[in-house]
């Protein structure tokens, strides 16, 4: 029994031992307090038909190591939530990224969320793709996938949102993941001002939580048009609040942040702090996209609605306007938006 354990001990200190990290010029976000963290990441189209116009990798060769380096790089930052664009629309892709994290990981902690999407192509061979998640099951309980653009074939898997529950405390918030319209195909903005307000309105639904937080590659920075939407609409960009300075992009020399984290009020306060992670940008030779990928770190706490949730199982929430406000009726109690209770 000794001998065995004394050879797990020297089985886990090589993986520490061997373990990636990044290269002395690229600086880690730090993340002081955080029980949880959430990566975003535009992935360049991680796609295994090779035969597509807009695939990134023409090989399995290829393919394997943008895979293994994203699995570096992921599980490097510690995340608990992996939150991707530009990925293959279909069920299989982020199998490949699962299977290298976990054994990246040591463990088979990760999994992704299944949305039974179908890929297909273009006339113009380009193949299709969307947005997912990969999350530890171990710490994480999933909710229902859905659409938050579910009229427009084109972005219905592109601006997607679920629920997420800590296991240890018990608290839960809604996670919105989008890829806007490139602005090479919509150089006014009109198409990503459009997908603004359709997101603004769709997250006003009850989707299992009054905390949320959107990220994706919105295509735009901060002073555009749609990303004021969002501000407007009580979001408040957590990259720039840590960071003013903070890019994500870089475009011909141009180093720009249109990748974002934004929160609404109540997912503010939990947030402890939010950076990108500048491993693509820098050119480390573990990159696998043209976007820097970024950390969002949470210390979860339930609002009142939550509390009312975990003492009543049968309580089922639903919308409703009172005097023109809407809130969140559970039994005989009502809520606002932000969770907090109104008398």
């Amino acid at each position: 029994m000794k001998k065995s354990l004394s050879l797990f001990a020297i089985l886990v200190f090589s993986l520490q031992l061997f373990a990636w990290t990044p290269p002395s010029y690229v600086e880690t976000p730090q993340l002081p307090g955080a029980t949880l963290r959430v990566v975003g990441a535009n992935t360049r189209n991680y796609l295994y038909d090779f035969t597509a116009d807009n695939a990134d990798c023409q090989d399995m060769d290829c393919f394997n190591r943008k895979t293994e380096n994203m699995a570096k790089v992921f599980v490097y930052l510690q995340a608990d939530i992996v939150a991707l664009c530009e990925i293959q629309q279909d069920n299989e892709i982020l199998g490949y990224l699962v299977q290298a994290m976990n054994k990246e990981y040591g463990e088979n902690v990760y999994d992704f969320v299944m949305d039974n999407s179908k890929y297909s192509k273009s006339g113009s061979n380009y193949g299709y793709i969307k947005c997912g998640f990969v999350y530890r099951k171990d710490k994480l309980t999933k909710g229902t996938w859905y659409s938050t653009n579910p009229n427009d074939t084109g972005f219905r898997t592109r601006m997607i949102v679920t629920c997420f529950t800590e296991k240890a405390t018990n608290s839960k918030f809604v996670l919105s993941m989008n890829h806007f319209q490139a602005k090479t195909s919509d150089l006014d903005g009109t198409k990503r001002n459009a997908q603004a307000n359709i997101l603004v309105n769709a997250l006003k639904t009850n989707y299992g939580d009054p905390d949320i937080l959107i990220m994706g590659d919105l295509n735009a920075e901060l002073d555009e048009d749609c990303i004021q939407k969002l501000v407007n609409a009580g979001y408040a960009d957590q990259m720039y609040k840590y960071d003013h300075s903070a890019y994500t992009y870089n475009f011909k020399g141009s180093y720009q942040m249109i990748d974002h984290a934004m929160a609404n009020s109540s997912m503010e306060k939990q947030i402890v702090g939010a950076y990108p992670f500048h491993i693509c940008t820098s050119g480390a030779n573990v990159k696998y996209s043209d976007h820097d990928c970024y950390v969002v770190g949470l210390s979860m706490v339930g609002t009142a609605i939550d509390k009312v949730y975990e003492s009543d199982s049968k309580a089922e929430r639903q919308l409703i306007y009172r005097n023109g406000v809407l809130l969140i009726q559970v039994g005989d109690q009502l809520f606002d938006l932000m969770g907090r209770k109104v008398e």
